[in-house]
């Protein structure tokens, strides 16, 4: 996200069903961002308590955001936790949170025990 652009591109190729050529090349990173949050929402919705209450971020990128909506949607969530490596990031996490009217607290990593259900999406080597 340095230069003004997600660190994580993708490209969706379309092609004529008939004849297999390929008929557009379109930017998929919208696309890969839904799905992407997608599979984590069912796998809440099927392997998280029904009474998880406390959601945990790993991560705070722009993928993180589409993640933490998806998430809230499965279940009854009162609060979000995060923490990044860069923490000035967490502001993504705090304004998704905030949208769904629920508190959001910055915590360090071994804060994540509090958290019911933890998503880490972060494409950090640290």
């Amino acid at each position: 996200e340095k230069r003004g652009i997600i660190n994580h591109q993708s490209t969706v190729f379309l092609f004529d069903p008939d004849t297999g050529k390929a008929r557009a090349m379109v930017g998929g990173n919208l696309l890969t961002a839904l799905r992407t949050a997608a599979a984590s929402s069912v796998s809440i919705r099927h392997l998280a308590r029904d009474d998880a209450r406390v959601i945990g971020m790993i991560g705070a990128g722009h993928q993180a955001k589409f993640q933490l909506r998806a998430a809230l949607e499965q279940r009854d969530f009162e609060r979000v936790i995060g923490w990044n490596l860069h923490p000035e990031m967490l502001s993504n996490l705090e304004e998704v949170a905030a949208e769904a009217g629920l508190p959001f607290e910055a915590v360090e990593l071994d804060g994540m025990r509090a958290a019911d259900v933890i998503i880490s999406i972060t494409s950090s080597f640290d």
